[in-house]
Formats: C-alpha cells, sequence, structure tokens
C-alpha cells in the first residue's frame, strides 16, 4: 500500500520563529540526507522554506516554516510504503527537522495539527469500481438523477466526523484515472503516464485541535494519526472489492 502525497501540517503560535530565521536556515542547510535544491526566506509573508525536486526519484518535498504554522509536503511518483512512511525520505529527515524546530523555539501547544494522504488504487477495471459506487450509495437514487439530467460523470462519497471535539476527520473517496491526477498530486503531472494504473482514489485528513505536545513532538503525534490511517485504508479498499463482485 503506497502513499503518493503527504501533508503534515501544524498550526501555532510561536513568534519566536522570527528571532530564529538564521538558525532555522542553517537548520535546513545541515540536514545531512537531503541534498535541498532550494533554502529560501521570504520576508513579505514571513515564511522560510526549503525545497526538493529529485527528479530522478520522481519525488518532491518542501518545509515550510511560519510563526503561524509548520508544514511538510511530499510527493512520489514511486509511492512510499504507508507502514513506513514517516522513516523513508525525505518524509524521515523533515520531521527530523520539524521536531527541532519545536524544541529550538520552544513550542509546546498546537493549534490544530493535519495529516492528510492521497492514495491511489487499481481496483479490478473503471466500471467495476463506478459500479460499486452505485451498490453503495443508492443505485435507484443515481438512476433517478441520470435520467432527469443525464450520466454522472464523476461522483463520490465524503465522510465528516472525529471521536470528540478535538480529534477529527474528512474523508473523500471515488472513482479516478490518472487523468485527474493534477487535483491529488499536482507535482506527479508530468509523471501521470509513468504511474501504476488506477482507478480508485482516497483522500483522507485527520486532525486534532488544541492540544499539548511537552511531552511529546511533532513526529510521535503523526505516527500515531498514520497508524489510524493505515488500519482504515485496506478496510475501506476490501469493501469497495466486495461491492464489485
Amino acid at each position: 500500500m503506497s502513499i503518493h502525497r503527504m501533508i503534515l501540517r501544524f498550526d501555532i503560535k510561536a513568534y519566536e520563529i522570527l528571532d530564529r530565521t538564521s538558525s532555522i536556515l542553517r537548520a535546513m542547510d545541515s540536514v545531512n540526507d537531503i541534498s535541498w535544491s532550494e533554502l529560501a526566506e521570504n520576508p513579505t509573508n514571513r515564511e522560510i522554506s526549503a525545497t526538493l525536486k529529485d527528479m530522478d526519484n520522481k519525488c518532491y518535498c518542501r518545509v515550510v516554516v511560519h510563526p503561524k504554522y509548520i508544514f511538510i509536503e511530499v510527493e512520489s511518483a514511486n509511492g512510499i510504503q504507508a507502514e513506513r512512511l514517516l522513516d523513508a525520505e525525505p518524509c524521515r529527515s523533515s520531521l527530523k527537522l520539524v521536531d527541532s524546530i519545536f524544541t529550538e523555539c520552544k513550542i509546546s501547544h498546537i493549534l490544530r495539527a493535519g495529516l492528510r494522504i492521497f492514495y491511489f488504487e487499481q481496483i479490478q477495471n473503471e466500471h467495476s469500481v463506478q459500479n460499486a459506487f452505485r451498490k453503495i450509495t443508492d443505485t435507484n437514487l443515481m438512476d433517478k438523477v441520470e435520467s432527469s439530467l443525464g450520466p454522472i460523470a464523476d461522483y463520490g462519497l465524503n465522510f465528516d466526523g472525529g471521536t470528540d471535539e478535538s480529534n477529527k476527520y474528512h474523508l473523500r473517496i471515488g472513482p479516478s484515472n490518472s487523468n485527474e491526477i493534477e487535483k491529488y498530486a499536482p507535482f506527479l503531472v508530468k509523471y501521470k503516464d509513468e504511474l501504476p494504473a488506477f482507478n480508485f482514489v482516497c483522500d483522507m485528513d485527520l486532525y486534532e485541535q488544541n492540544f499539548d505536545v511537552k511531552n511529546s513532538g511533532p513526529k510521535r503525534w503523526a505516527a500515531h494519526t498514520l497508524t489510524r490511517a493505515t488500519k482504515t485504508l485496506p478496510e475501506i479498499i476490501e469493501t469497495i472489492r466486495n461491492n464489485t463482485r
């Protein structure tokens, strides 16, 4: 099970970052396992960023640091195994860098933390997936829409929920294909003909609000959240497969 895009974002309030621009840039530059394509400071919007465009491995990574947020974005044409996503480069070094920024700036409270992953899968053929969604939703309802308005070109399911007021999720699943890759992973557009065939997409966003990180850093939160995601994904895929039979 490979993830082709991940976004990890922490909303914070850490104005100390403004006083540590040079040390954060040095920390970015000293990451041993990544040769950043670009290090930059944007005084206009107060962002410090490190960008990797690894054309050989068809991988993109960007780390952005701002007094109100820190995020990591990774895209990989080859995909990264979900179970080791955070331990594979460039995620591992990026998270280590973010952990060090949290420590240096004494960031102990997160307003919102979110892990968003995009997963592509080939499930039999395109019509099988579309028929599965018709069965899962309501064929009668979809037939009535189509009979009066015309054929449905795109559809899927959206779920919003959570275990409590702090832990929430947004989940979107549906039929798709490589012609729609720009909607899910913009960097991978140039590699769309080299991507594994897929006819199903899962866009999962898990987030938590207002919590302290005194005893655990961003990586520990991300690892716990990723475990929830990797447990849920196979169950979703199995349900879709069962409805194609």
